[in-house]
């Protein structure tokens, strides 16, 4: 049997690697995962899964979903499960300081530029989790100027400090992850991230 996945188009960026880590999840039931990117509102709906994927700005991301946001947040809150990655994550949260626009408002909270006095933060930073401990992905890859601020702290499943700088690094909730990082690029780890959340909620 074949799963859908659908990686939403906002018109810009190269997601192919997100699509090959993705078509690569081994699911548990011996199905297989095929990826389509599409701006098509019904295709996206109808998939087994979303994906935000993590190219693109604030602003002309939620302009490409305002016709359909109300759908897309209906699916999201009613389960779907949904992987969110740099500027997706940022696009689950209420509104962003990039740019004008509402986000999906999936958590609580706002998006702001980092405080660190070198910007953007890019290359590879640790993640822990609320105890301080390493998280599943010890080390990943990142390459951003704004961050997410949750109200509700406990959707965070790991936290990345730049500089000074503490940031929700992953977000989870029920059929939702969200991560700052590129796991794609993130080698192992980050990549076992995905597949494992791929096949918890679709085998």
């Amino acid at each position: 049997m074949t799963r859908t996945a659908a990686i939403i188009d906002y018109g810009v960026g190269n997601i192919r690697s997100v699509t090959r880590v993705l078509e690569a999840t081994p699911l548990t039931n011996g199905d297989n995962v095929e990826v389509v990117v599409t701006r098509d509102h019904d295709q996206v709906l109808t998939a087994d899964l979303i994906m935000l994927p993590g190219v693109g700005s604030f602003g002309a991301a939620t302009e490409q979903l305002a016709s359909w946001k109300d759908d897309l947040v209906a699916a999201i809150k009613g389960g779907k499960p949904t992987l969110a990655v740099c500027l997706g994550m940022q696009l689950l949260f209420d509104k962003s300081e990039e740019g004008d626009g509402e986000g999906l408002g999936i958590f609580s909270g706002n998006v702001t530029s980092l405080t660190a006095q070198r910007v953007p933060h890019m290359g590879w930073n640790e993640i822990v989790d609320a105890s301080g401990a390493p998280s599943s992905v010890p080390w990943a890859y990142y390459a951003h100027s704004f961050a997410c601020r949750p109200n509700d702290e406990s959707i965070v499943a790991g936290w990345t400090t730049y500089e000074d700088d503490r940031f929700a690094s992953i977000v989870r909730s029920g059929n939702v992850l969200g991560t700052q990082f590129h796991p794609e690029k993130s080698d192992l780890a980050g990549v076992g991230l995905v597949h494992s959340f791929v096949a918890e909620v679709l085998s």
